[in-house]
């Protein structure tokens, strides 16, 4: 009987016994106030008055736009001046640029009388008379050089 006094055995578990058919007592969860609850869930109230970190981005946002803003402004009247470029454009026609052209052309040639005139410091011209007794020798020589030039 000694051979057989140290007999091994399988491992003693302890444990108890439990019954799954009663009810379990849960933990309390806090119900929230009814009005908290669609403040949080409504699509009226705005996302950055719903938690810090949104109302903390709306923040950032805010101060980054009052900077950009006089950007905003110049790049706003850089365009509105083009568009007014381009309305003045198509508003002017090309019948617009030619008189223009004419009326430059027509001070043009005024001018050049008027230059004609205040060539000859001293002597007073007079517009419609052709000859002077200055130009009488010069005439005579052009026409001893090339002969006649009425044939």
């Amino acid at each position: 009987m000694t051979d057989s006094l140290p007999v091994k055995a399988d491992p003693v578990l302890d444990g108890e016994l439990v019954d799954d058919t009663l009810p379990q007592p849960r933990p309390r969860v806090r119900k929230r106030n009814r009005f908290v609850l669609w403040w949080l869930h409504s699509p009226r109230v705005p996302l950055w008055l719903k938690s810090k970190p949104q109302a903390r981005q709306a923040l950032k946002d805010a101060v980054t736009w009052l900077v950009l803003s006089p950007l905003r402004f110049l790049g706003a009247v850089v365009r509105g001046v083009v568009v007014g470029a381009r309305w003045w454009r198509g508003w002017v026609t090309v019948r617009d640029y030619r008189t223009a052209a004419e009326e430059s052309e027509k001070l043009a040639d005024k001018f050049t009388e008027i230059r004609a005139q205040d060539a000859r410091p001293g002597r007073p011209d007079v517009p419609g008379v052709e000859g002077h007794a200055g130009d009488v020798p010069r005439q005579g020589a052009g026409h001893a050089d090339y002969g006649d030039l009425h044939r």
